[in-house]
């Protein structure tokens, strides 16, 4: 095929081809036809109008783009959208690589690639102020808030929070000022400031009443939840979850309604009534399994994981700790793979086999490393020095201990704890809202 008109045409029919079997779920061969008409326009000398082939790229990597998310394909979704992110870039197309930019970030934080993630919020927020956005700006300071947030950098992440927060409060919007307040009482309630946590989550529940957002209400009923779990306080978290489950079950928010049982089940784990606890998790797992939603049927395997390992059902912990690393490893989350070799290891090393507990314990360490996740490292240290403790090694435990000195060390329980992501940048055990 040399003629140019004849692949532009044969293109553009693959483009509609292709169109009509994303829109009747046949997603493998929507991807399939892209993948061949990329292959036709690439191998195709002749096409003089750079503008025009451009559009058939830019066409071809939104449509792949768009059928990887419909399909949860996490890498593929992030491979497509930098591919169409370099196009608009070059074709100084400063909106469209504006807008694409918020949802890439986001990708980037789903999949714990922090550094990608910061790197291009930073330009976006630079973006966002060149074209006066104010709303856009606020958005960008709250999400480099949460991520320097996760990866334990409080002060930073202070500093981006209340600046998003004066933005949303200066231009009045009362939904962004609820999840301002929201995600710094997260932040508060990570390095247990639990008084100040409940002061925020309070002034944004009092929003969220007053504006009639019922959705956002339930994440604030969990996040309270778990603010009273952590402090001991059970009867009162489980009326804050049997709140939140019951606006979930009224919107029939399926995922919110399958996270809150599995914060049910965190309680009962809290409170030792290991069957109840084992009946919400699973409970959970099978709504996820329903949905589609792989991260979160992950996080219910290492949850009943932690629960077998609590009982003692030490072969049971294990596979259920392996399935959720291979899941975690299948949708590339790198802080959730950290997490299930941290918790594979920690098994390993209770059972005496110090071998594999060290080579899982040290790729959770290797990886939070990697990851910027610094305390993650301070969880893989401590770990490791109990492993070394246990075996007679002192002074690699007292070397060790020494590296998990950090201002995280104190909520290290926590580990054990695996948190729902619901929907995008919301989650239940910690609710991040953007």
């Amino acid at each position: 095929m040399n003629n140019v008109d004849d692949v532009l045409k044969v293109v553009t029919i693959g483009l509609i081809v292709a169109v009509f079997l994303l829109n009747t779920t046949r997603f493998a061969k929507a991807i399939e036809l892209c993948k061949e008409c990329l292959f036709i326009l690439r191998h195709t000398a002749g096409i003089k109008d750079e503008k025009l082939s451009k559009s058939f790229y830019k066409r071809l990597y939104l449509l792949m783009w768009n059928t990887c998310n419909r399909i949860c394909d996490n890498a593929g979704a992030i491979k497509y959208a930098e591919k169409l992110l370099l196009i608009y870039r070059e074709s100084g197309e400063k909106l469209k690589e504006y807008k694409l930019s918020i949802k890439l970030g986001g990708m980037y934080f789903h999949q714990s690639k922090y550094k990608q993630a910061k790197q291009l919020t930073e330009k976006t927020l630079l973006i966002s102020k060149e074209i006066g956005d104010r709303n856009g700006e606020a958005w960008c300071y709250g999400k480099l808030g949460i991520m320097y947030s996760s990866v334990g950098e409080y002060k930073k992440a202070t500093q981006h929070l209340e600046k998003a927060l004066a933005i949303n409060k200066e231009i009045g919007d009362r939904n962004e000022e609820a999840t301002s307040y929201l995600n710094l009482g997260i932040m508060y309630k990570s390095f247990g400031e639990y008084d100040k946590a409940r002061e925020l989550f309070e002034k944004s529940l009092v929003i969220l009443k007053e504006i009639g957002d019922r959705n956002n209400e339930a994440t604030c009923y969990d996040n309270l939840g778990t603010l009273y779990d952590l402090i001991g306080e059970y009867e009162k978290a489980k009326e804050l979850y049997e709140e939140s489950l019951a606006i979930h079950k009224e919107h029939e928010d399926r995922n919110g309604k399958a996270a809150c049982y599995a914060n049910f089940g965190c309680l009962y784990l809290s409170t030792r009534e290991y069957e109840k606890a084992k009946e919400l998790f699973e409970k959970s797992l099978v709504i996820f399994k329903e949905i589609r939603d792989r991260n979160n049927e992950a996080t219910c395997y290492g949850n009943l994981g932690n629960l077998y390992k609590s009982v003692g059902e030490y072969e049971k912990a294990t596979k259920n700790l392996q399935k959720a690393l291979a899941i975690k490893k299948e949708v590339g989350d790198r802080n959730g793979q950290a997490t299930s070799y941290g918790n594979l290891g920690n098994v390993y090393s209770f059972l005496g086999e110090n071998g594999k507990a060290r080579e899982h314990l040290e790729k959770a360490l290797a990886i939070d490393k990697e990851i910027g996740h610094r305390y993650g490292e301070a969880t893989s240290y401590q770990s490791l020095r109990v492993m070394y403790k246990s075996v007679g090694e002192y002074e690699k435990a007292r070397d060790h201990f020494k590296k998990s000195t950090c201002d995280r060390q104190r909520n290290w329980r926590q580990k054990w704890r695996s948190c729902l992501l619901p929907n995008p940048w919301k989650r239940v055990c910690i609710t991040w809202r953007i």
